[in-house]
């Protein structure tokens, strides 16, 4: 039970460590795309988003949930 709880507990803080790191580049993508280029915000918001959000699809896949990968490979 013991290494079960610490196995999922990396898991979590490595999901939310992706999230936090994914809306940090999302904001930032929009902040330059509209400050600094002059886009429209909702258009750089989006490109932020899917930016974002793409990050997040990569790192959970090979970082956060590389384990259950392995697992299914078995």
């Amino acid at each position: 039970m013991k290494h079960f709880i610490e196995h999922h507990w990396a898991r979590l803080i490595r999901s939310v460590m992706v999230g936090a790191v994914g809306s940090v580049i999302a904001l930032s993508i929009q902040w330059v795309l509209t400050e600094w280029l002059g886009w429209w915000y909702i258009f750089s918001g989006i490109i932020g988003l899917g930016t974002g959000a793409l990050n997040n699809y990569f790192l959970n896949y090979y970082w956060s949930f590389k384990d259950v990968i392995k697992e299914k490979k078995k």
